[in-house]
């Protein structure tokens, strides 16, 4: 199974092949959907770009998911900025 450093490798790999990791920062942050104090904002320049954490338990157990799924979000606009920087 993943974990959080797993998934955020995995998107510095991706983000590193769009072009840079240069400026990239995952910072600690809330999001509704994920867990408190398990969340990281992704900015690069101190724009965002998407959103890393485990699944809020309240909404897994809604969805019927097991605790501790972490879950990313990353937009696609953000990653074609990387190809040209």
């Amino acid at each position: 199974p993943l974990d959080y450093d797993d998934m955020k490798r995995e998107i510095e790999y991706l983000l590193e092949r769009a072009g840079s990791v240069d400026g990239v920062e995952f910072t600690a942050a809330e999001h509704p959907i994920l867990h408190p104090g398990q969340t990281a904002q992704i900015t690069r320049n101190g724009e965002e770009m998407g959103w890393i954490g485990a699944l809020h338990p309240a909404l897994a157990g809604e969805m019927g998911v097991p605790s501790g799924v972490i879950c990313c979000e990353l937009r696609p606009d953000a990653l074609q900025k990387g190809q040209f920087a």
